[in-house]
């Protein structure tokens, strides 16, 4: 996990990548970090339940329990 939320983190956030979630099934938690700026991500949440709106399909609800119970 700590590829996860270090190198591909930057590298994604670098790339301007708007949405970049981390499913951690060990943890039972999805972490999703938003507004890429000067290599990082500026938001970051993570949730264990609930809904989450992807930016590039706001209208589209993922159910984050499914994710983690996979």
């Amino acid at each position: 996990m700590a590829k996860d939320l270090e190198t591909k983190r930057k590298t994604y956030a670098s790339a301007g990548i708007q949405d970049y979630w981390v499913v951690n099934l060990k943890l039972r938690v999805v972490t999703v970090l938003r507004q890429p700026h000067q290599g990082d991500y500026q938001v970051e949440a993570t949730m264990t339940d609930g809904d989450i709106y992807p930016m590039a399909f706001p209208e589209l609800a993922i159910a984050v329990r499914p994710l983690l119970d996979g």
